[in-house]
């Protein structure tokens, strides 16, 4: 049997089932938390919020997206040491006609990996689905909040950002 090695702080912004299934067994054979999130029906930020809360099973509610960045890289509640994956669906609904929401949900990333990465705990999101247009556009925006993170100075690195999650295919 061949084993598949995640990279530890990654954003695949394509992912198709058999690539999510590779991902999902080699975080869970690491211990790693694995959360499967549908941001679709999220209408704006206090929606958004409420799906974090519900997903994430949160010990108590979340206020705005700084709440939500604190709770979700907290190892002691969300996060384990061993990690964390975020398989999103949904995205392509906020990037129709809900950008602002989309924004929060990647600035929302973006804080948890920044704090995960500084306590060495993996984090790992991969965005379902290959459509071209939506994958350019998820680049564009993690590129400018790597850009907005640089310049103020709260992480020296950037988001390892993927367009698609490669893998010679394990029998597992």
């Amino acid at each position: 049997m061949m084993s598949t090695v995640i990279p530890s702080n990654v954003v695949y912004l394509s992912a198709d089932q058999r690539q999510s299934e590779v991902i999902e067994s080699a975080m869970r054979k690491a211990g790693s938390s694995v959360v499967h999130l549908d941001v679709g029906a999220a209408v704006d930020n206090d929606s958004l919020i409420d799906i974090l809360n519900l997903e994430l099973v949160l010990p108590d509610p979340i206020g705005g997206i700084d709440g939500a960045i604190d709770w979700i890289s907290d190892t002691d509640y969300v996060a384990n040491e061993s990690g964390m994956v975020w398989f999103v669906t949904g995205h392509g609904n906020l990037l129709a006609d809900r950008m602002e929401t989309l924004k929060s949900f990647i600035i929302v990333i973006v804080g948890v990996y920044d704090r995960l990465r500084t306590q060495n705990v993996p984090f790992v999101v991969a965005f379902m689905g290959d459509d071209k247009k939506i994958v350019s556009k998820l680049s564009e925006m993690f590129e400018q909040e790597n850009e907005s993170m640089r310049q103020a100075a709260k992480y020296p690195g950037t988001i390892d950002i993927q367009e698609v999650f490669v893998v010679d295919y394990p029998d597992f």
